[in-house]
């Protein structure tokens, strides 16, 4: 191995432009260790107090799901479509360990997070005094956002701590560096590869800034070192595999596929929340005026010593803020938000070590901490457990009852997903495949024990465009692997109506529902069998809800079937628990609005499924299809049922009718969906329960 050169150890005084000799003597783990170990254990059992609590439904079962691939012998980015390879192989280890369990997950993700804030916390106070270099841990740990994706902040904080050890003259300390950066390859090829790049830039300006340009080249091999001592064993395993190439060709299909497709504007100060554009505008703020110091001393020629240290956390947030530039939301910026967190913390002490009185330190404290109380109080508040932070436990919680569970979201996401759950393993056995589409609901693979059969794990608008025969391979993996159970999603991605895959997919929509049959329905799931579809009429979009619906109130919706054999409607309904007995009466009309009764039917509150759907059934009509229908809905409840509301879409969504209020049209169309009963012997007949 190469020698580390000599550099400035701390303390010296010759610390650069951002520093001044006596300030403070940069950490000392010798004597800082119970400090250190007090201050891990306290963020350790921070987060492992609301680990439990809720459910992020699309990304988090992706590393759950494809870790049970990887032990079933898959390959990612290979058999499946994945991310990179390192979380999945980590989640296996979880799972041999301490079982396949949610929980266990999230404790163990827990316990890095504590060890990144304590990262933190020890790099931080080579540049800063203690307590400023506590508050930039704390921020972080404040947000540390979500459980599937703390990888990144994790190698931050390691990187940042490892590259510390260089200019505090560690020997070997860049081949640690470089160990660290091919480590995150494994986990994410882009930020390991910004981390690289940063540290090699820095390096050879340093060096040339010092005068010793010969010596980037010593160091620059240092750093590779490091990083073949990760990736060498890997590359080659994956040749002698046979797929090296196919790894890299799927990894340029997803660097190429386009998607900047799906990329979202920047939050506008006029149009977006507050928290929002400042948790997006404050870091490039303060990226800003470090980078404007730091050319300030350079043109100054007063820049040295650590001075390059800040330099490095200051390139690993710009470049890392990809992230949150392609993909402008809250759990993207928060994962990169370490080097904005502890270039902050240390304005913050540069200024507050300037001030000449004690009055003027006290002002400056409480206005430094100004921002992280605002950006605490929206993670508390606003985004609570889905970006890691303790939230408000108070709210509504239910333990999520199943074997792999152990968790605990929101009341209704708990009761849907225990159902999903329960109707997968009642219709399928252990270890047969389904299929979850679009990827709304990934971890009911792992929850329910179910395997994918297929290469694609998630639908999104760029799938059909990285993989141009996506099509093909979709249907061929479903019917040569007999997946019996669909469970289907439907939504639009972002609120955005082109992002809906019925509209950006249609193909594989349409095969959907001509191949399988709505059984039943569970919250917004949509559980599909083999067989021929029934759908008659449709729309499930849904951003409103009425006013009560009784006595002479009522609510109507017209249509038309595209099959025979109509002998069901489904309406979805809102704020049903507890409503106490009653009904809820259909009324099915022909065309006419005050023409020919066809059909009345009865749906009582408590046979609701999850109180959310209520399902009618009536003597099927046999020559329904091409047919316009009229249905409205009335209630009697007693005096004391709570509000029953139906949900509807205040837009003009379906093209084949419109919603009515009192036999009046008004704007916008009932949620609703209209069923057809298959001839007898048919492949799909439905059950008025789903079972």
């Amino acid at each position: 191995m190469t020698e580390a050169p000599s550099v400035q150890p701390i303390g010296n005084g010759a610390r650069g432009f951002f520093f001044r000799e006596g300030d403070f003597m940069g950490p000392n783990p010798s004597k800082d260790l119970k400090a250190y170990a007090a201050f891990f254990l306290l963020a350790f059992f921070y987060l492992a107090w609301f680990c439990k609590y809720g459910l992020n439904v699309a990304d988090e079962g992706l590393p759950l799901s494809g870790a049970i691939r990887v032990l079933n012998g898959d390959t990612p980015m290979v058999d499946f479509q994945s991310y990179p390879p390192g979380r999945f192989y980590l989640y296996v280890l979880i799972y041999k360990i301490f079982g396949a369990n949610m929980l266990a997950v999230r404790l163990v993700v827990s316990f890095f997070t504590a060890a990144a804030a304590l990262m933190i916390f020890i790099a931080s106070g080579n540049i800063m005094s203690r307590p400023f270099a506590l508050l930039a841990a704390m921020i972080f740990l404040v947000g540390p956002g979500t459980y599937y994706a703390r990888y990144i902040p994790f190698f931050t904080a390691f990187s940042i701590l490892v590259f510390a050890q260089y200019f505090a003259g560690r020997k070997y300390a860049l081949q640690g560096l470089g160990f660290v950066g091919g480590l995150t390859c494994l986990f994410r090829y882009d930020v390991g590869a910004f981390l690289l790049c940063a540290a090699f830039f820095v390096l050879a300006l340093k060096n040339f800034h010092e005068g010793r340009w010969r010596n980037v080249f010593r160091e620059g091999l240092s750093l590779a070192l490091g990083v073949v001592v990760v990736l060498g064993p890997v590359v080659l395993a994956m040749a002698v595999e046979g797929y090296l190439w196919d790894f890299i060709a799927l990894n340029l299909k997803l660097l190429l596929g386009g998607y900047q497709k799906i990329a979202l504007p920047f939050p506008r100060f006029n149009e977006s929340p507050w928290d929002e554009w400042l948790i997006f505008y404050v870091p490039l703020f303060v990226y800003a005026v470090a980078f404007a110091a730091l050319l300030y001393a350079g043109l100054k020629k007063k820049i040295g010593g650590w001075d390059f240290f800040i330099l490095y956390v200051l390139a690993l947030g710009v470049v890392t803020f990809n992230q949150a530039i392609w993909r402008t939301q809250p759990e993207n910026i928060v994962k990169v938000m370490i080097p904005a967190e502890i270039l902050f913390a240390l304005l913050g002490h540069r200024v507050y070590a300037g001030l000449p009185t004690l009055k003027l330190k006290a002002t400056w404290g409480i206005l430094i901490l100004t921002l992280p109380v605002l950006f605490g109080h929206t993670m508390l508040t606003k985004y609570k457990f889905y970006l890691g932070s303790a939230g408000v436990a108070g709210e509504n919680y239910k333990r999520l009852d199943v074997d792999r569970g152990g968790i605990y979201p929101a009341k209704n996401q708990a009761t849907v997903y225990r159902e999903v759950v329960r109707y997968i393993q009642t219709h399928t056995e252990k270890d047969d495949p389904i299929y979850v589409t679009p990827f709304i609901g990934h971890p009911l693979y792992f929850l329910s024990e179910r395997s994918n059969p297929g290469f694609f794990e998630w639908i999104l608008l760029t799938t059909p465009l990285m993989y141009p025969n996506t099509f093909d391979r979709l249907a061929k993996s479903l019917e040569t692997s007999g997946v019996d159970v669909i469970v289907y999603f439907e939504f639009a991605l972002d609120n955005m109506e082109d992002r809906r895959l019925k509209n950006f997919f249609p193909e594989f929509y349409n095969y959907l529902f001509d191949r399988y049959y709505l059984d039943r329905m569970i919250g917004n799931f949509m559980m599909l069998r083999k067989g021929g579809g029934n759908i008659a009429a449709m729309q499930t979009i849904m951003d409103a809800f009425s006013g009560e619906v009784k006595g002479a109130i009522s609510l109507g919706q017209d249509f038309v079937a595209r099959k025979d054999n109509l002998h069901r409607i489904l309406v979805r309904t809102i704020d049903l628990t507890g409503a106490g007995s009653g009904d809820f009466v259909l009324h099915l009309m022909d065309g006419s609005k005050n023409g020919k009764e066809l059909a009345r039917a009865t749906a009582r509150v408590a046979d609701t499924v999850v109180n959310e759907w209520l399902s009618f059934d009536f003597p099927a009509l046999p020559d329904s299809s091409g047919e316009q229908f009229y249905f409205y809905l009335e209630s009697s409840r007693p005096v004391d049922a709570k509000n029953l509301s139906l949900w509807y879409t205040q837009q003009d969504r379906y093209p084949d009718g419109g919603m009515y209020a009192n036999h009046q049209p008004i704007p916008g169309d009932l949620t609703f969906i209209a069923l057809s009963k298959p001839q007898p012997g048919s492949v799909g007949e439905v059950s008025s329960n789903g079972e």
